[in-house]
């Protein structure tokens, strides 16, 4: 029977000390992980389902951490090599990159990986940048259905449409700018490379959207607050696309004293309710939104 290990990051940094993984220290840092995800790669041989929650403590009594890091401490150096070497590190990577957010990750003993208990994704298809931690950590903390398509507004380099490709049928990636090769790769990311006032325009949208439910993550910046969200205004008027909800920034709000207020009440008079989500990735001045049908 397969045990379950729930842990926070710092369980896996107590467990690799204790194990005396640093050892490996030049092989790992060329693949740009640390040993704490060496511990949990060890865990993972071991045939344990690991529940990591990626923000810095610890939840194990430390007499628990002990025996875990006697488990682990005979990992040979060939192992560790034939891990580097594959796929496999992508998943290491994505707990490593998502440290400091409170994210939660769970690795099963095949290495199948879920987003919040979840969403099941392959890490070596996501473009892991700071967007994506953003948006790990929004659906960590809330439980979201994804609809058939996924609009993505401001998508370069590609961090949310590479998680969007794995959750949905189809994902509209709009932005001039280019997406990153692991992302253009997916077969159902569709790239439109125009900002996203020229997506909203009403002809472009019919083109481009084939109806039904859909959803709208928008991380625009353009220097023009209000012009973005105008933008995403006309994206969720469209009555084509039948928006079901959205997570969108308003950055950075310096720049935009009352622009909040405005799109609140505007989103309203369209049907949706705005809620302010706190993310701890996210930037000091970036508001993100919430929006569902009202």
């Amino acid at each position: 029977m397969t045990e379950r290990v729930e842990l926070h990051h710092g369980d896996l940094s107590s467990i690799a000390y204790r194990a005396e993984l640093d050892r490996f220290l030049p092989v790992i840092g060329r693949a740009r992980i640390t040993p704490a995800e060496l511990a949990l790669a060890g865990l993972l041989r071991r045939g344990y389902e690991v529940v990591v929650r990626t923000v810095e403590g610890k939840r194990l009594p430390g007499r628990r951490r002990l025996e875990l890091a006697r488990e682990v401490k005979d990992l040979t150096g060939r192992f560790v090599e034939r891990l580097i070497e594959s796929e496999r590190v992508h998943h290491l990577r994505l707990s490593a990159r998502c440290l400091g957010a409170p994210v939660v990750l769970e690795y099963g003993p095949d290495w199948t990986v879920r987003v919040g208990g979840r969403y099941e994704v392959n890490p070596a298809r996501l473009h892991k940048n700071r967007a994506l931690v953003k948006l790990l950590e929004f659906v960590s903390g809330r439980e979201v259905e994804f609809p058939d398509t996924v609009v993505d507004l401001g998508a370069a380099p590609g961090g949310w449409s590479s998680f969007a490709a794995q959750v949905a049928e189809r994902v509209l990636a709009v932005d001039p700018a280019r997406l990153e090769e692991r992302v253009r790769e997916l077969d159902n990311v569709h790239h439109l490379r125009v900002t996203a006032q020229e997506f909203a325009l009403p002809d472009m949208l019919s083109a481009a959207c084939p109806g039904g439910e859909a959803c709208v993550l928008s991380d625009v910046y353009s220097g023009d607050p209000e012009g973005d969200l105008y933008g995403v205004l006309r994206v969720l008027r469209n009555v084509n696309l039948r928006v079901r909800w959205a997570l969108v920034k308003v950055a950075p709000v310096d720049e935009a004293e009352g622009v909040v207020e405005w799109f609140r009440e505007e989103a309203g008079d369209l049907g949706f309710e705005a809620e302010e989500v706190e993310l701890e990735s996210a930037s000091a001045n970036e508001t993100f939104l919430y929006l569902t049908r009202g």
